[in-house]
């Protein structure tokens, strides 16, 4: 098992096998696995970012308008849910 930590400009993979940090291009404010193995990654500025697992690089980007508060996908992979203070998508 391993978690997603994000803190600042960085996120830190963490397990009992490896542990690595990947810079970001933004301050981060919440994360979460994809079941493919690709992260999702909120800002405190609106960013949520779908990032590649190999190479940590964006495949997709979708704007917010404010800071991402929450952040969870469905186990199956189809749905992300993502939510601010004010909205949720």
């Amino acid at each position: 098992e391993e978690v997603l930590v994000v803190e600042n400009r960085a996120l830190r993979v963490v397990g009992l096998e490896r542990q690595e940090e990947r810079p970001l291009p933004f301050d981060a404010s919440r994360a979460a696995y994809l079941p493919d193995g690709s992260a999702a990654i909120g800002s405190t500025t609106g960013d949520l970012l779908i990032l590649s697992e190999e190479s940590a690089q964006p495949l997709q980007d979708l704007p917010f308008k404010e800071a991402i508060t929450c952040l969870a996908a469905s186990p199956d992979g189809k749905w992300l849910f993502a939510g601010t203070d004010k909205q949720s998508r």
